[in-house]
């Protein structure tokens, strides 16, 4: 072998050593390159790990509320829906309750106007009675052609009244 390294021109001493430099140098690299490295990278693979595993919780928690959003803003829809309801019902009560207010109101109106117009007509029939009266009375008196005095006249005019209302009330 020796000849080998001779005929190839290489020198043992110097290949020892680059081969002891080798090794040293592959001990250094490895104590303070290679260890340091791959705890570097040991650490970085847990800490992404880490990441996607509260990446992945995060990601299930927003789901969650997602979900409970949902359901709360069902739940407020529902709410809200029986509100509107309950506010329609009550509309529609009180709707009804002042048509029946309104009615009443009417009803009262018009039995006062009833009342008022059989008044008015009353008054109007005892006033036209009495002229009628007088009426009856200036004819009698003209058909007579007397004077008469005011007790005979206010007599017959009330025995005409009495007549007049006889034949109103037979018809």
């Amino acid at each position: 072998m020796s000849e080998l390294f001779e005929n190839l021109e290489i020198k043992w001493q110097l290949l020892l050593a680059q081969a002891v430099n080798f090794f040293i140098l592959l001990f250094v690299l490895k104590k303070f390159l290679y260890k340091p490295m791959l705890k570097f990278l040991r650490e970085r693979r847990e800490t992404i790990e880490e990441g996607l595993k509260k990446s992945d919780l995060a990601e299930q928690q927003f789901k969650e509320m997602r979900e409970l959003q949902a359901k709360e803003l069902a739940k407020t829809r529902t709410e809200a829906q029986g509100i509107v309801e309950e506010a329609k019902k009550r509309a529609e009560e009180a709707k009804n309750e002042i048509a029946a207010n309104a009615k009443q109101e009417t009803e009262a109106l018009f039995t006062k106007a009833e009342k008022d117009i059989d008044q008015l007509k009353t008054q109007r029939m005892q006033e036209a009675e009495q002229e009628l009266g007088k009426l009856a009375l200036e004819g009698m008196e003209h058909l007579l052609k007397e004077k008469m005095p005011e007790e005979k006249k206010a007599a017959l005019q009330d025995e005409a009244i009495g007549h007049i209302k006889n034949l109103k009330h037979e018809s």
